[in-house]
């Protein structure tokens, strides 16, 4: 009876030990996780900031910006994921990804079933004195492992979100490269129209809007990128004269 309540109350210990690892890790794989999806909006915003020359520390975004991009990042990799299939780069950082993710679940569950853990248990449950410090101090390592260790994970885990960032940035200045390249009345559809900046009766410039913040605005036109204070300006959008005529028709 005695030799069963011992069993059992090791395993307790066991199974405290394994909770405090737990414990000790999730945060840190949640932290992970929200930076990879803010990665992947920052990733992708300067690059398309960037490559149109907008000037990327000139607008201020905010982390709900960040977020956003990250989910139009998405978007364009889920509507193009042929492409990013054939991307090696991609393919094996996921796959990279995957198997840190799956080793560290072993890796937790293993542990508790080793002899060191087992010893441990079996000494704590004999002198119940030591089971907080032991506790404190088991905890306590761990927590300081993860600190430093972050680093080396977190450039590992955030590998395949900065690749993705990038890769959907690149699939949409493909697409609008070719939509830019056009004169402004030749805009198709309502989501590409340029914008005209007007001060009083003056047309200051006019292009199609690339990046925007509450003090200024960035527009492209003929291969150019302009970057403008808003100040009071007045911003309107130019409708392609067939689009407004085709409106006024079917009115």
């Amino acid at each position: 009876m005695e030799e069963q309540q011992s069993q059992n109350s090791t395993t307790n210990k066991e199974s405290n030990i394994s909770k405090m690892l737990w414990i000790s890790t999730l945060p840190t794989l949640g932290a992970l996780g929200y930076s990879a999806v803010y990665l992947t909006g920052v990733v992708y915003h300067q690059t398309w900031a960037s490559h149109f020359s907008a000037g990327v520390g000139l607008f201020e975004k905010s982390t709900t910006d960040y977020l956003l991009y990250a989910y139009a990042a998405l978007i364009h990799i889920c509507s193009n994921w042929l492409n990013v299939l054939t991307d090696p780069w991609i393919v094996l950082s996921t796959l990279g990804l995957v198997f840190l993710a799956v080793a560290e679940l072993v890796l937790l569950t293993w542990l508790p079933q080793t002899k060191p853990f087992k010893a441990a248990g079996t000494t704590i449950n004999k002198n119940k004195l030591l089971g907080l410090p032991l506790g404190v101090l088991a905890l306590s390592s761990s927590i300081t492992c993860i600190l430093l260790l972050l680093p080396l994970a977190a450039n590992l885990f955030l590998i395949t979100p900065a690749i993705t960032g990038y890769k959907a940035a690149q699939l949409s200045i493909e697409k609008h490269e070719l939509i830019y390249s056009r004169d402004c009345q030749k805009a198709a559809h309502r989501k590409d129209y340029c914008v005209r900046v007007i001060d009083g009766d003056n047309e200051i410039a006019r292009g199609y809007l690339i990046d925007s913040s509450n003090d200024r605005i960035a527009l492209y036109k003929d291969g150019k990128s302009t970057v403008l204070a808003l100040n009071n300006y007045r911003i309107e959008t130019l409708i392609p004269t067939t689009q407004a005529t085709n409106s006024q028709l079917a009115r």
